[in-house]
């Protein structure tokens, strides 16, 4: 699948679903990893511009990357409030800002839709000396009966489907590559409570998941629904959840 088309018509269900990411993670990145109010961030593959508004809400200056225009348009709307976000239609090979221009780039819940090697040279050519590279995913708890169902239902109605997250896990063989040496894990828990159409919605907007008018769309919602009614309790759901992310320099 062409990530760069996997959400045109899921830009709906992201932006109404898709949550957010925990708050003790921005607390560690400015606190102890030199992310400021005058640091000039790229943020790649921004999509709805979820994790890029809560770097300008500190007030740092966001320069969002969205190849995918109904993403781009949805991320306008986000972070409309914020006079420090910009946005740019490139990609993470090509994202089309200016050389050593930027302090940090972030990729939240994007890193394994990209060419890793083309990526790695485009961060060494916007960013500044000693500029460092942040790679983010809010990950299941695969201990979970939750998310052991939701694996199977996947596994069974959706043929792209290769995992939560593109498959990728904690540790991963391509963030090992992808860092020099001595990069830093962060985690953070961050369970999901979600009401059950937003719970539905979450699930709709995987890129895996059918599209409305896809012969397995209705049996997909109503499987995942059924998940909803099984573990909810008081019309929410907890869906167990860890915000993960790598800090580092860039490979050669």
């Amino acid at each position: 699948m062409d990530g760069k088309e996997a959400f045109t018509e899921k830009a709906g269900h992201y932006a109404a679903s898709r949550p957010g990411y925990a708050p003790e993670l921005y607390d560690a990145l400015y606190d102890r990893c030199g992310f400021s109010e005058s640091s000039v961030i790229a943020d790649v593959g921004t999509g709805t511009g979820l994790f890029a508004r809560g770097l300008l809400s500190r007030g740092s200056r966001v320069l969002g990357v969205e190849p995918n225009t109904a993403m781009r348009g949805r991320a306008q709307t986000l972070c409309e409030e914020y006079p420090g976000f910009t946005l740019h239609p490139g990609d993470a090979a090509a994202t089309g800002l200016d050389a050593g221009s930027v302090d940090f780039v972030t990729a939240a819940q994007a890193f394994h839709w990209f060419d890793t090697a083309a990526f790695a040279a485009e961060c060494r050519r916007i960013l500044r000396p000693e500029g460092k590279v942040l790679l983010v995913w809010n990950l299941r708890d695969m201990d979970s009966d939750v998310n052991r169902d939701l694996y199977t239902v996947n596994s069974f109605y959706c043929p792209d489907f290769h995992g939560f997250s593109g498959g990728v896990r904690r540790g991963d063989k391509r963030i090992a590559e992808f860092f020099t040496p001595g990069y830093e894990e962060l985690s953070f828990p961050a369970p999901l409570e979600l009401e059950r159409e937003t719970f539905v919605r979450w699930c709709l907007s995987g890129s895996y998941a059918p599209r409305e008018g896809n012969y397995a769309f209705g049996a997909y919602r109503a499987a995942v629904g059924d998940i909803f009614d099984r573990y909810g309790s008081g019309g929410v759901l907890t869906v167990a959840n860890d915000t993960v992310a790598y800090f580092g320099s860039v490979g050669e």
